[in-house]
């Protein structure tokens, strides 16, 4: 299995509606993919330290040939395009688990 974690730091502009419509798009991809993703979990920061981001996307793939499917997916693409819209900066990491 292949876990794929992102974090989102939202623009000072971005809003709580921003972020939560974000947070809405994020849970719905595991549905608008086509079952690609084998788990998702969508959730925000409750501490606020300066360290902290905002929002996390913790999810799950079968494979890396899924992970790379998900990824240039469609309905992905679009909420990429949102994420560099309202998100000053994420980070990501992929692992096998």
């Amino acid at each position: 299995m292949i876990r794929h974690i992102v974090l989102f730091k939202m623009n000072d502009s971005a809003g709580e509606h921003n972020s939560k419509s974000l947070a809405g798009d994020l849970e719905a991809l595991m549905e608008k993919t086509g079952g690609l993703m084998k788990e998702c979990v969508v959730a925000f920061d409750v501490v606020r330290s300066d360290r902290s981001y905002d929002l996390v996307l913790d999810s799950a793939f079968d494979s890396l040939e899924k992970l790379h499917d998900y990824q240039v997916h469609p309905e992905h693409v679009k909420v990429v395009e949102k994420i560099k819209r309202i998100c000053s900066s994420t980070v990501k990491v992929d692992y096998e688990g």
